[in-house]
Formats: C-alpha cells, sequence, structure tokens
C-alpha cells in the first residue's frame, strides 16, 4: 500500500510574490509531483503596486490551499517565507491544526 504524499504549501513575504519560491516549487514539484506542490499566492501580490495589508484575505487564501489538501487525505507540510511565515503560524493558532511540518525562514517577531 503507499501512503498519500504530503501537500506541500509555500507561501512568500508580504513584499514579494509566489515567484520567488519558484525554484524550491520546482524541485518539490519534481520529487513528489506537480499536484502536491501549491506556491500560494497572496492576495493582491500579482500587480506592481505593493498590495495592502489584508491579513484575514491572506489566511482565508492559506486556509483554502491546507483545507483542500486535508480534503485529499494529504498530511500537510507548511513552508513560510518572511511574513509568508507569520501567516502560517497564525492561521495554526487560530485553527488549531497540527501540520506534518513547519518550515520558517527568515520569518519576522509577531507583535
Amino acid at each position: 500500500m503507499t501512503a498519500t504524499p504530503a501537500g506541500i504549501i509555500l507561501v512568500h513575504g508580504y513584499s514579494g510574490s509566489c515567484h520567488d519560491l519558484d525554484f524550491l516549487s520546482s524541485v518539490l514539484a519534481e520529487r513528489y509531483g506537480s499536484a502536491a506542490v501549491v506556491k500560494v499566492s497572496l492576495p493582491g501580490h500579482d500587480t506592481a503596486d505593493m498590495p495592502s495589508f489584508n491579513a484575514e484575505a491572506f489566511l482565508d487564501t492559506i486556509a483554502g490551499h491546507i483545507e483542500r489538501f486535508i480534503g485529499e487525505g494529504r498530511p500537510v507540510v507548511l513552508i513560510g517565507h518572511s511574513t509568508g511565515g507569520s501567516f502560517l503560524l497564525r492561521h495554526i493558532l487560530q485553527s488549531g491544526y497540527p501540520p506534518l511540518l513547519l518550515i520558517l525562514a527568515g520569518n519576522p517577531e509577531e507583535d
């Protein structure tokens, strides 16, 4: 019996975009399959202008990806860069959801 591979969610920093994680995403997709990897694009980060800081919209977007993987029966791995990692931590604290693995890279302290 083959175990279901984990769902891997990558979240970029506030001043960045999902494209900042292209290399890591490619390597993970090659190893675990493209269906197992999601680069989250936080709302408003797909334009040249700096988006407004909308924590609830960011958290809702992240939660939607986590819920999709849970619905597929996948354990979830969360990887966050900078403020993206802070949002992952906030989601975990608010939802109580324990990911299989949490990786934080260069995250600022929360107030």
